[in-house]
């Protein structure tokens, strides 16, 4: 048998360092991808938050209650803080890459046509809201629980 010694090719030891190498690779990205999405959340979370805490201010302020519209347009939650009795869902600002759920009793998906919508008193106590709202990702959930006498909103 004849043996060439120009042929040229991997050996076992330089496949297994690549493989390896792929799979590190694999795993971090794995990770930041995870940090994403629980940036998203957050980013989310404080969103609303905020916009209760302005909505509570405002109701408590001025003649007109302002109402808090969270609603799906085009497949994704949006949420928007207007003096208006009925939502325009154009004009919202987006809560990017997460699921938005409720539960006032029984829970519901923010999807297609459901529309949550928040409201104060001139106290300061909610006038309609959900016991909690959940926003999630694939990697994580936060809930913000609202007391509906008090109009204190907490965030889990």
């Amino acid at each position: 048998m004849r043996v060439l010694k120009d042929h040229k090719g991997f050996s076992l030891v330089e496949l297994v360092v690549v493989a390896g190498l792929v799979a590190i690779l694999a795993g971090i990205s794995l990770r930041l991808i995870s940090h994403i999405g629980a940036a998203n959340i957050e980013k989310s979370t404080k969103y609303v938050t905020d916009a209760l805490s302005k909505q509570q201010m405002k109701s408590m302020s001025k003649e007109k209650k302002p109402n808090l519209f969270i609603y799906e347009y085009n497949g994704k939650p949006y949420y928007i803080l207007t003096d208006e009795d009925t939502y325009t869902p154009s004009k919202g600002k987006e809560l990017g890459g997460v699921t938005v759920s409720y539960n006032d009793g029984s829970d519901h998906t923010i999807e297609g046509a459901t529309v949550l919508k928040i409201t104060y008193k001139k106290d300061g106590s909610f006038k309609s809201c959900p016991n909690t709202i959940t926003i999630s990702t694939n990697s994580a959930t936060r809930t913000i629980t609202l007391n509906k006498e008090t109009g204190r909103h907490v965030v889990e």
